[in-house]
C-alpha cells in the first residue's frame, strides 16, 4: 500500500512512538519495571518521591523528550507558517498565535500537563496508562504536526 507523501510523517512518528513503547508496556505489563536492575532497560533517572527513589525506563523517558520535541515542533511550524500566509485551522489557539511568547508558553504548559498526568499515572502504579497516554498524546500530536508540514509543502 503505497501512502500520500503528506501521511507519510505522520505513519513513521505513530510507528516509531509505538515501537518505542512496546517494550516498556511489555515490562509494564509483565511487572518487571519496579524491579528491573538490567542497565540496558533503566535509565538512571531518579526521582524523589519523598523517602521512595524511583527510576524510569528508558523508553519512558524517550517518549517523554519525544513529548516535547513534537509540541516544540508545533510551536515553530504554526509561528513559520503563520508568516507564510496561512491562517490557525484550531480556534481554541487563534488568538494565542498572534504572540510568539504566549504561544511557546502555552505549548510548554501542554507538554508539561501531558508528562505530569503520565508521571501521576506512573507514581499511581497505572504504568500501561502511564505509557499509553503518552503514546496517544504523542500520536497526535504528530498527527497535527505532520498536518502542518503538508500546509508547508502545499504552499511552495
Amino acid at each position: 500500500m503505497l501512502l500520500r507523501p503528506s501521511v507519510r510523517p505522520s505513519v513513521a512518528l505513530l510507528l516509531a512512538t509505538f515501537l518505542i513503547s512496546m517494550p516498556a508496556a511489555a515490562a509494564a505489563k509483565a511487572g518487571a519495571l519496579p524491579d528491573a536492575k538490567a542497565p540496558v532497560a533503566t535509565l538512571h533517572l531518579k526521582v524523589d518521591v519523598g523517602a521512595v527513589t524511583e527510576t524510569r525506563p528508558r523508553p519512558l523517558v524517550a517518549m517523554y523528550a519525544g513529548y516535547v520535541l513534537l509540541q516544540g515542533y508545533d510551536a515553530y511550524s504554526t509561528l513559520k507558517g503563520l508568516g507564510q500566509g496561512p491562517t490557525e485551522a484550531n480556534p481554541m489557539m487563534g488568538a494565542v498565535v498572534s504572540h510568539p511568547a504566549v504561544l511557546l508558553a502555552v505549548k510548554g504548559g501542554v507538554a508539561f500537563a501531558g508528562i505530569f498526568a503520565a508521571e501521576r499515572l506512573w507514581r499511581g502504579h497505572h504504568r500501561g496508562a502511564a505509557i499509553a497516554l503518552i503514546a496517544v498524546l504523542s500520536g497526535l500530536q504528530a498527527i497535527v504536526d505532520a498536518h502542518n508540514t503538508s500546509v508547508f509543502r502545499a504552499q511552495r
